[in-house]
């Protein structure tokens, strides 16, 4: 259950979520990340604007909502600094920073590290790809690896990589299980 907004959360009357805004976005991030079911546990007539632009932020909840359905997996860790990935179904990546630690924490990634959970060799984002923010919702340009500074108990959530066109992906061998298929349509697109 997700632990946002006004609600009745632990063995206690109704309240407002003990977590900070920055815990909050990291919860759902998170959870979006792990393609688990977004259960809310807050009252939806107390919502207040934070919480409501939370919960809807159409671009966070494509990555829980994906097709591909697979969860995300650390691919750094330091301290209390995490970086977990996982692959979407149109051939991007999503990303997330976390910094779990008291400080703010400058953190970095480069596309190599993201190996390991894309769905196959084909699958590889190399060179500058497209950067998108999908809690600010905006572009940050065409990047080989992305370094920011995340708040304390905060985390941050890309969009990595070129949407694929599925009409490529169709017109090649019909049955490709190898990943030939999003490498052609990667290098048409």
């Amino acid at each position: 259950m997700l632990v946002v907004g006004y609600g009745y959360f632990e063995q206690a009357r109704s309240h407002w979520t003990r977590l900070t805004p920055y815990e909050q976005q990291s919860h759902i991030t998170l959870w979006c990340m792990l393609a688990a079911p977004l259960l809310l546990g807050c009252y939806l007539e107390k919502l207040n604007k934070f919480t409501t632009d939370l919960i809807t932020n159409t671009e966070v909840l494509a990555v829980n909502q994906d097709e591909l359905g697979r969860q995300a997996q650390c691919v750094f860790r330091k301290g209390q600094r995490e970086i977990w990935a996982r692959p979407l179904w149109d051939g991007s990546c999503a990303v997330a920073y976390f910094n779990r630690g008291p400080a703010a924490a400058n953190m970095e990634a480069h596309w190599a590290m993201l190996d390991p959970v894309l769905v196959n060799r084909y699958a590889r984002l190399r060179g500058k790809q497209p950067v998108r923010d999908l809690w600010q919702r905006q572009d940050l340009g065409m990047l080989d690896g992305y370094a920011t500074t995340v708040p304390s108990h905060a985390a941050v959530m890309l969009k990595i990589g070129y949407r694929v066109s599925m009409e490529h992906i169709t017109s090649c061998e019909p049955g490709d299980k190898t990943g030939k298929n999003l490498a052609l349509a990667r290098a048409r697109t």
